[in-house]
């Protein structure tokens, strides 16, 4: 799953994908399952700010509980300076935004 139905148009409809700017997802982060919020930065692309003591891994997976299927990521960067108490992760989404051509609409 990559977003939400935002609009509905009489032969369209428009997507607000989960990693469009400013948008945010509740997720947890390795086997820990680390709780954290994601923050879509655009393209495809989702940053998290988690205190700096927090043990995480390049390469954890990211999953989205409230989303089926559950995975939305893995980690790919961390930065961590030691005059800041928190720590940022970059992730991106498996598939990019931007190959993409068709969708399949799921109903709950």
């Amino acid at each position: 799953m990559i977003g939400e139905i935002a609009e509905v148009f009489e032969k369209t409809s428009k997507v607000r994908l989960f990693s469009s700017s400013g948008e945010v997802i509740d997720v947890t982060i390795g086997k820990r399952a680390v709780p954290a919020l994601a923050v879509g930065i655009g393209g495809g692309n989702f940053e998290i700010q988690i205190p700096r003591d927090t043990l995480i891994s390049l390469g954890d997976s990211i999953l989205a509980p409230s989303i089926m299927p559950h995975f939305l990521g893995v980690v790919e960067y961390i930065e961590s300076k030691e005059s800041d108490p928190f720590e940022r992760i970059l992730f991106k989404s498996p598939i990019s935004p931007l190959e993409i051509e068709t969708v399949e609409i799921v109903v709950e």
